[in-house]
């Protein structure tokens, strides 16, 4: 049956059903219609299984089982993701039963009956995979799409049909406590690698769910907060990343945020998710909210929002408001329109059938190596003073807390329980003689700190046990190789002391985490990942540290568009870490040979040579500086950037096409985005630190732009420069009247254009013949004058 067949077959109620959730994780299914339930499910790091656990209680319905009866297990609410003891319990040792009291193994066996029906008696345990954060830091797509196939693959092992991620907000606060979800500080990173998921989820027939729309930026207060934006930092800086997963990833679905932005409700937001989304960016897929963002589902739904989630929504409410006539039948009518139009997809799309054929080992074989691959590729080198590669069979010590058993991933959404865990100790004995502390030539010092959803960070300091760790190591001067297993960034100061011989960033790195570590240390990987985000000296030094988490339920985003990097370079701060390092075993020579405007495009060309003796990749970063801007603009912004493996000697070329259209700016007073003639340089670095940049070189484009010279330019504009003012001078002399006008409208009137002033003349001298004499002369003159 076709869509709109199934639409004038529907009632009313079944309509309000279909735009609100059936259980926690579950959408509405009409069996006389053929509309089947669908299964959703977080998020972009594995399955979670704390989710499919608690609503399969709900939809397979424990509460009426006969094995609930045998235990008496509570049934005054349904069992789901925030549930019973006894679940949280099972979820925990799904994988070690013998761990369970003799009444959770009855949960658990009724559990187990159900999974083995939906896994086709498959005997698989989920992957977890690097969070977004790391991913971020390959700068490799290829990497990206491999592990979004891995997670297509495993949603059809599971029965999932909408995956919940991935998150692409971008990477405001380090303390945001969802933070190590995201790609980047930098909206361009975000843009070229996010898609990258998506298409790989969505290579499955699983709906990617792009989240969370828009600028979720912090966990203190999410549910409401009121965020105060400027259009423009909306536009350059929150927005980027969604529209690339809608035009360059095709996602099928977006989930919007719980946030306010500027007053609205992101749930509730015409603005937003119509003129935004779907005509702006070219969206056609479904909307659905974030789990209990909408708090009134007519307005949501009024506002663009398709699907409310969680289960059991509110349909009477959807209901009701259409019989009142405050929403329109046809309104809800469009929401079920896109909800099927997903649904339909999925369903023609969907490859479990040919997954479930799939042998066991071959699934592990392919998921494995999209999440080492992924570590592999993303750990970063942070500093080494010559220790590594460590030679083999040197005597080492595994100290901190991560050093029995990494922290693969963060808590909540992303939290993944399975029994594919790196085992620390096992992965560095295959190179190391692992002895206790006395004995040890050097210490691999493990810190964790976990990200939450739902809490922030406070600091950005270590745990009190890894610093008083690191603290006696130091006085004993025993060399240290420390491994941040962070959720963000952390602060050096006290911990980078000289006997830290060398620092990786691990961040969350996923199942193959300890395997990728150990290949890194004893040189068998060669270290290859760069930040995208900068590591500040001092929390003090961040852009947002006045503005986070802000007063109550009210928070301004005050930093604007000078979000990482670019508040860095703007108040001359020097970071810690800069957005775009890494450290490599090997070394490279890097050349900017020309950069030229070849049509609607700037070709950049530049030479890449590794001049050591192992293999490696350098990631080369193009960024613009924009020296004459009639907009304030950052120092510099990142606009293309190319990973490039090259074995010992070799040498590369690599040349980027970078759209001019990529160059403009969002003006406020004028509502559009725009790219201003002028000059602009072009540098090509390997970070975003002044002393990266290899090579810089300045090119003119010439456009026409709003900015462009005419009797429309500001007076401060024109009286500033030395041609400009002459032409005006010359011009409006020709027609007989007195220059002074420029010159004391400019003391008193700077803002205004020569336009109009024209006003201040006697009526005499304004003819409209001498007006149109005078335009047409001065628009002439300054044709030829470039812009800066």
């Amino acid at each position: 049956m076709e869509i709109q067949e199934i639409i004038k077959n529907m009632t009313l109620e079944e309509k309000s059903h279909l735009v609100n959730g059936a259980t926690f994780f579950g959408s509405y299914g009409i069996d006389r219609l053929g509309v089947p339930r669908m299964q959703l499910l977080d998020g972009a790091t594995g399955m979670n299984l704390e989710q499919v656990f608690g609503d399969m209680t709900e939809y397979e319905d424990w509460s009426n089982a006969e094995e609930r009866k045998q235990i008496d297990a509570d049934t005054s609410k349904p069992v789901n993701m925030i549930g019973s003891t006894r679940l949280v319990h099972v979820i925990e040792h799904y994988f070690e039963p013998e761990k369970l009291s003799e009444d959770e193994k009855v949960l658990y066996g009724w559990v187990k009956k159900h999974m083995d029906v939906r896994l086709q008696g498959k005997d698989y345990a989920p992957g977890c995979y690097p969070p977004g954060i790391l991913l971020g830091c390959t700068w490799n797509p290829e990497v990206i799409r491999k592990v979004g196939e891995a997670l297509g693959l495993e949603c059809c092992v599971y029965g999932v049909h909408f995956l919940l991620g991935p998150n692409v907000n971008i990477l405001r606060d380090p303390r945001n406590g969802r933070l190590f979800e995201g790609y980047s500080e930098d909206p361009c990173v975000v843009s070229k690698l996010a898609p990258e998921i998506v298409k790989g989820i969505q290579s499955y027939g699983v709906s990617a769910t792009v989240k969370h729309y828009a600028a979720n930026s912090q966990e203190t207060n999410r549910v409401g907060i009121d965020e105060t934006i400027s259009k423009r930092a909306l536009e350059e800086i929150y927005f980027p990343g969604f529209r690339a997963c809608v035009k360059e990833g095709g996602t099928k679905s977006i989930m919007n945020a719980y946030n306010r932005i500027n007053g609205v409700r992101c749930t509730e937001s015409a603005w937003l998710l119509e003129e935004k989304l779907r005509k702006d960016f070219g969206f056609d897929g479904m909307v659905m909210s974030d789990w209990g963002a909408v708090l009134d589902p007519a307005k949501a739904l009024a506002g663009g929002t398709d699907l409310a989630m969680p289960g059991p929504g509110e349909p009477q409410a959807i209901y009701d408001a259409v019989k009142a006539a405050t929403l329109s039948e046809e309104k809800v009518d469009q929401a079920c329109e896109r909800v099927l139009t997903a649904i339909k997809w999925i369903t023609e799309n969907y490859k479990k059938e040919e997954v479930d054929k799939l042998p066991v080992d071959e699934i592990i074989k392919q998921t494995d190596e999209a999440a080492y691959e992924a570590a592999c590729e993303g750990i970063v080198l942070l500093k080494n003073d010559a220790a590594c590669p460590l030679a083999k069979h040197t005597k080492i010590a595994l100290l901190g807390s991560g050093h029995a058993q990494m922290l693969e991933c963060g808590s909540g959404s992303a939290g993944i329980d399975t029994s594919r865990h790196g085992d620390v100790a096992a992965e560095f004995a295959r190179y190391f003689d692992v002895v206790d502390e006395a004995q040890a030539e050097y210490v691999v010092m493990i810190g964790i700190v976990p990200g939450m959803e739902g809490n922030d960070r406070k600091t950005l300091a270590l745990a009190d046990e890894d610093l008083a760790v690191l603290k006696r190591l130091a006085q004993a001067g025993k060399n240290v190789i420390l491994v941040l297993n962070t959720c963000g960034p952390i602060d050096m100061r006290e911990i980078d002391t000289d006997n830290v011989k060398a620092v990786f960033a691990t961040f969350l790195p996923g199942m193959a985490g300890a395997k990728a570590l150990s290949d890194m240390i004893a040189g068998e990987v060669n270290p290859s990942g760069k930040l995208t985000i900068t590591f500040p000296e001092r929390i003090e030094d961040m852009p947002t540290y006045m503005n986070f988490p802000g007063d109550g339920y009210h928070v301004s985003y005050g930093e604007g568009i000078y979000v990482g990097y670019r508040y860095y370079d703007k108040k001359k701060l020097r970071p810690r870490y800069p957005f775009g390092y890494g450290m490599s075993y090997t070394t490279f020579d890097c050349k900017l040979v020309d950069a030229a405007v070849d049509g609607d495009t700037i070709k950049v060309h530049t030479t890449v040579e590794n001049t050591g003796k192992v293999a490696g990749s350098e990631v080369i970063q193009i960024y613009i500086h924009d020296p004459y801007s009639t907009l304030a603009k950052p120092e510099k912004e990142l606009k293309a950037f190319e990973k490039v493996k090259l074995a010992p000697g070799e040498k590369k070329d690599v040349t980027f096409a970078i759209a001019i259209r990529d160059l403009a700016s969002y003006d406020m007073d004028l509502e559009q985005f725009a790219v201003e003639e002028g000059y602009y340089d072009i540098l090509a670095a390997t970070s975003s630190a002044a002393e990266d940049v290899f090579g810089e070189t300045r090119i003119y484009l010439d456009v026409k732009s709003p900015y462009s010279y005419s009797v429309d330019t500001q007076l401060k504009v024109i009286c500033e420069d030395d041609a400009l003012l002459e032409a005006a001078d010359s011009a409006w002399a020709a027609e007989g009247w007195d220059i002074g006008l420029i010159r004391n409208n400019y003391q008193y009137s700077p803002q205004k254009s020569l336009r109009e002033i024209l006003v201040y003349l006697d009526a005499h001298l304004r003819t409209e013949e001498k007006v149109a004499h005078f335009i047409a002369a001065f628009e002439e003159k300054v044709r030829t004058i470039k812009k800066k």
